[in-house]
């Protein structure tokens, strides 16, 4: 076949004995390889090539290093190096006669570079990810909607819950569940709102904030469905944590002392853990601090010196009843950040402080989830 005056195109099929590689993710279909067709010259096969076998690799996944990339009749230096290449060749001065094919010649193989972003591992290798929503069964086992990602492959990877924070299910959740499935974790994050309808993240919050909040027995009772949830999967390694911002760590707490579904908790700026009496309501009839007794796994706590909610004071009398009670904790405070110091999307983020509170909050993870 012949593609205008000055290519050729033929299709690939691979020598007898000969293998063929598949990138993970990917199928393998024969490529079409153009080559250049050359003038005859006396003496010499007019137009003469041979098509390479190459795989190609459909989507979905980046190429990572070590993978083979399709080129015109030729493979590109991220591919390995111990593997001869069949390749387009006219016959010439110097060159071998009709028919024959050069491999190159062996060259040490290249060790990628990079680190692992999973529990500082060995160096990189193909990553992916999953993530979609789903439905799940919650309080009283009414269906709602939860956030899943996780990493590609087989596992066993350890599970982690998220809680949203007051102002709602919002894009800040569903981009930290993803990255905890970058970092390794099979992460959900479950709708607390679900009940009050469909909408923008902040017309809804402003829905259930007018009808007095979720009540905490419904949010323990939502919680457990996605544990169950996860729990339940076969790529899980049967640890499972739980992380929740703002109002989301203060039910992060409050789920820790009132289930032992858990293996870990790590509470961020839990607001009105400690609540006056007047604050007590139908739907929150007792301070969470009034469990503590009942912390059933380690807790990890971070604050800003500067929140109003909680405040350094009731931060103090959260860590002097956790002693009290000999329960296993970290809590870290930060000066120059107030309350919400991770949310990048709001004035309030505080990069250093951030930073080191993720590089806390993954190796306390690290060490009570991975087995």
């Amino acid at each position: 076949m012949r593609l205008g005056h000055a290519f050729g195109i033929a299709e690939a099929r691979p020598e007898p004995g000969s293998r063929t590689r598949q990138a993970p993710g990917g199928t393998v279909r024969t490529a079409l390889v153009v080559v250049k067709r050359l003038r005859s010259a006396p003496g010499r096969c007019a137009g003469a090539f041979r098509a390479a076998s190459e795989p190609v690799v459909d989507r979905p996944g980046p190429w990572a290093v070590g993978q083979p990339r399709v080129t015109f009749g030729r493979e590109t230096d991220a591919t390995r190096d111990d593997e001869p290449v069949a390749a387009a060749r006219p016959s010439g001065a110097g060159g071998p006669p009709c028919g024959r094919v050069l491999a190159p010649r062996p060259r040490p193989r290249r060790e990628p570079s990079g680190i692992s972003c999973r529990h500082g591992g060995a160096t990189m290798a193909y990553e992916g990810m999953i993530a979609e929503t789903v439905s799940i069964n919650g309080d009283n086992g009414d269906p709602i909607s939860a956030y899943v990602a996780r990493p590609l492959g087989p596992g066993p990877f350890p599970g982690m819950v998220l809680i949203h924070h007051a102002p709602g299910w919002d894009e800040w959740y569903r981009e930290t569940t993803r990255k905890l499935a970058h970092h390794g974790y099979a992460t959900i994050s479950h709708n607390l709102y679900h009940r009050a309808g469909a909408g923008k993240p902040d017309d809804v919050a402003a829905k259930v904030r007018a009808e007095g909040g979720v009540a905490d027995a419904q949010v323990i009772g939502d919680t457990e469905g996605a544990v169950a949830w996860l729990r339940a999967q076969p790529y899980l390694n049967r640890k499972v944590g739980l992380l929740g911002t703002c109002s989301g760590g203060r039910h992060t707490f409050l789920f820790a002392c009132r289930s032992k579904s858990i293996d870990a908790a790590v509470e961020l700026w839990g607001g009105r853990v400690v609540m006056s009496q007047e604050e007590l309501t139908e739907k929150q009839p007792k301070a969470p601090i009034d469990f503590t007794a009942d912390l059933s796994c380690p807790l990890l706590g971070l604050f800003g010196n500067e929140d109003r909610s909680p405040t350094p004071a009731q931060v103090n009398q959260h860590e002097a009843e956790l002693e009290r009670h000999g329960k296993d904790f970290e809590f870290h405070r930060y000066d120059g950040a107030g309350h919400g110091f991770f949310y990048y999307d709001r004035p309030m983020y505080r990069v250093e402080q951030a930073l080191d509170g993720w590089r806390k909050v993954f190796a306390f993870l690290e060490k009570h989830l991975l087995v």
